[in-house]
């Protein structure tokens, strides 16, 4: 048996969560993409934190990784254990390290700057997390004799909540159903309801505009706004409904305090056949939309005629 390194790194009792991001950009993409220009810098960013604590864990990386891996232990990639170990212990005195970018072999290209933050890289079960992944691409190319410096960036914001799920694929809005639930059920065949809950395990207020919409296929044909609240936990509400055989949906947008992005989802629902079965001289909203397009544009037309 052969020891490389003369350093303890120690595990918890218990194991909490195993985390980690997979791009579409690996080293031969860096190969490659390297060959069409002069100078090429990338660098992950991989951001967190607990919702409603104050304390962010940020741990930057070598870009064209494929695999980013966060948890446990940073990632616990073996080629940083040693230098990753005193990091870590300068932090727990307080003092301030400064983290080698030159080992080859540890990916990883910045750390926490404070124990606080070393401490917010756990992920808790059941817990409620903003993790955001930024992509940092800095380029050189020269054309014209003359050198030019480009980025390409890209950044992606989820909200977890850890369990014992093994490996999942998230998007940006995938999240949404765990967090937020929307139900809406037709009371009459003029009236609807809705009500939304926020999971238990938020611990902050959402801020919520929510719409009702009619389309078909993707073209939006009604749109009315229903509510503009700051929900902490549930909320119910009615609406008015409208005639029609298209889609209906409930469109709710929300948003956070500190954070600036809004997200989006809809939830579809059915009106009963019979509220369109009462009478034939109900026009369609299809119909009702299409002859007011019609006037407007002749008014429009016809008035900028006039001018």
């Amino acid at each position: 048996m052969r020891f490389y390194h003369l350093f303890l790194q120690s595990f918890p009792e218990t194991v909490r969560s195993c985390g980690s991001f997979q791009t579409n950009k690996r080293q031969d993409d860096y190969e490659s993409d390297l060959k069409h220009v002069t100078s090429l810098e990338p660098t992950a960013k991989i951001i967190w934190r607990e919702m409603g604590s104050p304390n962010t864990c940020e741990l930057g990386y070598k870009g064209y990784q494929k695999n980013y891996r966060i948890s446990p232990d940073l990632g616990y990639y073996i080629g940083c254990q040693k230098a990753l170990s005193q990091y870590i212990s300068r932090l727990a005195i307080r003092k301030a390290p400064i983290w080698n970018t030159t080992n080859a072999n540890c990916p990883l290209k910045s750390l926490p700057k404070s124990y606080e933050g070393f401490l917010a890289c756990d992920f808790i079960h059941g817990k409620w997390y903003e993790v955001i992944f930024k992509s940092m691409i800095r380029y050189e190319i020269y054309h014209k004799k003359v050198y030019r410096t480009f980025w390409s960036n890209y950044s992606s914001v989820l909200l977890i909540r850890p369990n014992f799920l093994i490996k999942t694929k998230y998007t940006e809005t995938d999240w949404l159903p765990k967090l937020i639930s929307l139900k809406v059920r037709s009371i009459s065949c003029d009236d609807a309801e809705f009500s939304l809950n926020i999971n238990s395990n938020w611990s902050q207020p959402i801020s919520f505009i929510i719409h009702y919409r009619i389309r078909l296929d993707n073209h939006v044909h009604y749109v009315s706004l229903i509510a503009n609240r700051t929900v902490g936990d549930w909320m119910t509400d009615t609406f008015i409904l409208i005639p029609s055989n298209a889609i209906h949906e409930v469109c709710y947008e929300m948003s956070w305090e500190s954070y600036e992005h809004h997200f989006e989802n809809c939830v579809p629902f059915q009106i009963d056949q019979k509220c369109f079965e009462s009478s034939d001289a109900h026009l369609s909203l299809d119909g009702n939309l299409l002859m007011v397009l019609v006037i407007v544009m002749h008014f429009t037309l016809t008035s900028f005629i006039i001018k």
